[in-house]
């Protein structure tokens, strides 16, 4: 009970100085109005520690509050989630399109891109399929003439050549990646 007649003459003693210092008649309503709330307050605080009220409301807030909070940082982590996976994703194509493109200029193969087409696995990524595209070479580009039509015995041992260094990239490649030969394709 002396807390609450302390309080109660601590309060007065505030309000009546703040009182003085509100010289706009058009705030002092509004002043007067939070004072009488916060004096109502004032009053029922002991009637509601009796109860316990008072520590149950905080504790009802101050768990709503956290439950709030903890749903957007779940959101904003799916989000953050989200975007990693994809640009870790992006980073194995490349990283898995340029050690394509390697193994092709080690096999004398000049390749013009390299494609990977990964899935989600229940280890991780797994590579889906890997198609390649190869340059075409001065050779590919000679135009026929009418008059002079030749065949080439060379041209045919250079095109055998080109289709078994892609075969042996092919199964490099597969050997590498450990997929099966089906889902490795290089194009002309």
């Amino acid at each position: 009970m002396k807390e609450l007649i302390q309080g109660i003459l601590v309060y007065i003693v505030i309000v009546s100085a703040l009182r003085g210092l509100i010289t706009n008649p058009k705030y002092s309503q509004y002043f007067q109005f939070f004072s009488g709330i916060v004096m109502i307050l004032l009053l029922l605080s002991p009637v509601l520690s009796v109860f316990d009220f008072e520590s149950k409301w905080y504790e009802v807030l101050e768990e709503k509050i956290l439950q709030m909070d903890l749903s957007e940082i779940e959101e904003e982590m799916k989000i953050a989630d989200d975007r990693f996976a994809e640009m870790l994703e992006k980073k194995y194509q490349e990283t898995a399109a340029g050690q394509i493109k390697a193994m092709a200029e080690q096999n004398g193969i000049s390749v013009e891109e390299a494609g990977v087409e990964l899935k989600k696995g229940k280890d991780g990524w797994e590579i889906e399929e890997i198609s390649i595209t190869r340059k075409p070479d001065q050779d590919d580009r000679q135009e026929l003439s009418v008059e002079a039509v030749q065949i080439d015995t060379k041209r045919q041992t250079v095109e055998e050549d080109k289709s078994k260094r892609a075969k042996s990239l092919q199964k490099q490649i597969c050997s590498y990646f450990v997929i099966g030969e089906d889902r490795v394709h290089i194009w002309k």
